[in-house]
């Protein structure tokens, strides 16, 4: 081989060699901008979806309940992943409770609950609660009664207390006084709270004295020298249910006074 195949077989080399690093550098600089637009896409995106929820606030906080319906749909159909996804279905949900489209306000805490968010089980609990007074509201209460039921199993207590009180009210209003009493007593044991418990305590008085009222079937008139004590023995009852049944604060009678006698 002479000097100059030698020198042009290495010049060759040479450029092949530096196709291969122009390649490589041209390959590295290609990606280097697409992460550099990728990044100023990504913060360009979320600076029109911050944008956007602000203007959902705005018209929530100064009760445009109309308008933010239509912005929070809005921002909730185009920015399903948003970190504000709940904040704005919520926002969403109590928009259509002001404007009294308690169908529409149902459908959206159902959304919530649907969405089984295991990092906002308190959300969740609060969207089962909602979504039952919503339920009551259209009539609905065999699922106000679940709703409720669900509502009482979440972590918040402050949440179960009211979701248990709203369950034993319904029962109530369906006279069924055994299950009201059974939630009552629940209040009492699973709240930590005093004016809850002393509430509940107050609801099962209550039950004890309706209950007891309606099997008051006689009805006594006082005469002179009869003692609650003497007409507690007559009926072969006690003096304390002579009392609660026609809610007296003392034992003194009057002469003349008609008393139900359970």
């Amino acid at each position: 081989m002479n000097s100059l195949t030698y020198l042009q077989e290495k010049y060759i080399l040479y450029l092949k060699d530096r196709s291969i690093h122009t390649l490589i550098l041209a390959f590295t600089i290609g990606v280097a901008l697409f992460e550099l637009g990728a990044i100023i896409l990504i913060n360009r995106l979320n600076q029109i979806e911050s944008k956007a929820y602000a203007l959902c606030e705005k018209k929530f906080n100064t009760q445009g309940y109309d308008t933010a319906v239509k912005y929070l749909k809005g921002f909730v159909k185009k920015f399903p992943k948003s970190e504000k996804i709940m904040d704005a279905m919520y926002s969403l949900a109590i928009s259509h409770q002001k404007r009294e489209d308690f169908s529409a306000e149902a459908k959206v805490w159902q959304q919530i609950i649907q969405s089984n968010n295991l990092n906002e089980p308190e959300r969740v609990q609060e969207a089962y609660y909602n979504f039952g007074i919503c339920q009551e509201k259209l009539g609905n209460i065999n699922f106000a009664l679940k709703s409720y039921e669900a509502a009482a199993n979440g972590p918040n207590t402050s949440i179960t207390g009211k979701a248990l009180f709203s369950l034993s009210r319904l029962y109530e209003q369906q006279d069924l006084d055994s299950n009201a009493a059974l939630v009552y007593r629940l209040i009492m044991t699973k709240i930590p709270n005093k004016e809850m418990g002393q509430k509940a305590a107050d609801k099962i008085e209550e039950l004890d004295l309706k209950h007891l009222l309606s099997e008051c079937k006689t009805t006594y008139r006082v005469k002179r020298g009869d003692t609650l004590y003497s007409i507690a023995k007559n009926f072969d009852t006690t003096a304390s249910l002579i009392m609660k049944a026609n809610r007296l604060n003392n034992t003194s009678l009057q002469i003349g006074m008609h008393l139900k006698v359970p």
